[in-house]
């Protein structure tokens, strides 16, 4: 069933620049004549977090502030855990494109994590040239994640099945995702399907992709970024269909990066639908304040992504 987990949501408070400044004002890399100044968001949820860059006197962004009390703090607070945590769990070669803060700090209620700047991707027909060669980057990087299995195979089919059991009886989603989530449940319990854990971001589209040079743990070209709702046991295939959309990957591009993870992970291409419904079960059943019927139209579109490149799972 599609769930919002319980936050302490109460009266909703949105941090201001001035509040945020007393707090960081007691920083080690605060100095004379930074500001902040608030990024502006179209949509807000009780847990929403709110942004802030961080100026020098010169004008330059130096980092990113993410703050928020209450449901918000806990997203500010789970972010930052959660990004450090996949770092760890991460091989040398990928954990270079993880963005953690710098600096973290709690005071009456605010919670506040800075984040080195990091240029958006960017826009245009000028944008174009760089946004291809991030884009080849982050698919590889994709690919070597998926190879990297966390946790056992009798483990990961105990959980596949939970996942893919809150589609199958999802009455919100329609009948022919209902009947791939039951297919995949009848080829995990055949053990033709041994699915394994892998690391997902769970929000992975061009907005949490940030420009990068070399990484502390190998040289990559973007840094990710807003990890709050990671999974550092998660499904796979979910960030590789979101992210395929956020940039315009072609159908037969797309094919050709699910049959590259599925061969990753030894498994048939029709088990990627499989992984995919597990994430969308798992997510389901964390939504928080997300909305019920936003997610369940993201699911459906990602569903219908997957089918449409003959994966009928």
């Amino acid at each position: 069933m599609i769930a919002h987990a319980d936050v302490p949501i109460g009266e909703h408070q949105t941090p201001s620049a001035e509040s945020l400044c007393e707090v960081l004002r007691g920083a080690p890399f605060w100095r004379p004549g930074y500001r902040l100044e608030e990024i502006a968001q179209e949509v807000r949820v009780p847990d929403a977090t709110s942004k802030f860059n961080l100026r020098e006197e010169s004008g330059r962004c130096i980092a990113c502030a993410i703050a928020g009390y209450a449901a918000a703090g806990l997203v500010v607070a789970r972010a930052a855990k959660r990004s450090h945590e996949i770092q760890s769990l991460l091989s040398r070669e990928t954990r270079g494109a993880v963005l953690p803060p710098f600096y973290q700090a709690e005071s009456g209620g605010l919670v506040v994590a800075c984040y080195e700047w990091r240029d958006p991707m960017p826009g245009g027909v000028f944008g174009l040239i760089r946004r291809r060669r991030v884009r080849h980057s982050l698919f590889r990087w994709l690919r070597m994640v998926a190879g990297q299995s966390i946790g056992g195979v009798s483990i990961a089919d105990v959980r596949f099945r939970e996942c893919l059991l809150v589609v199958a009886s999802e009455g919100e989603f329609s009948l022919a995702m209902r009947k791939a989530a039951e297919h995949a449940i009848e080829r995990l319990d055949a053990k033709v399907w041994s699915p394994q854990h892998q690391i997902d971001h769970n929000d992975l589209w061009s907005g949490n992709v940030r420009l990068s040079g070399t990484g502390s743990h190998g040289d990559w070209s973007f840094s990710l970024i807003d990890w709050a709702d990671s999974n550092p046991r998660g499904f796979g295939m979910y960030d590789l269909v979101r992210l395929s959309s956020s940039f315009g990957l072609s159908t037969a591009r797309l094919a050709r990066e699910v049959r590259s993870h599925c061969s990753a992970k030894g498994c048939s291409e029709i088990d990627a639908m499989g992984m995919l419904l597990a994430s969308i079960g798992h997510l389901g059943t964390n939504l928080r304040c997300f909305p019920s019927e936003r997610f369940v139209a993201v699911a459906e579109r990602c569903f219908r992504t997957l089918s449409a490149i003959g994966v009928q799972g």
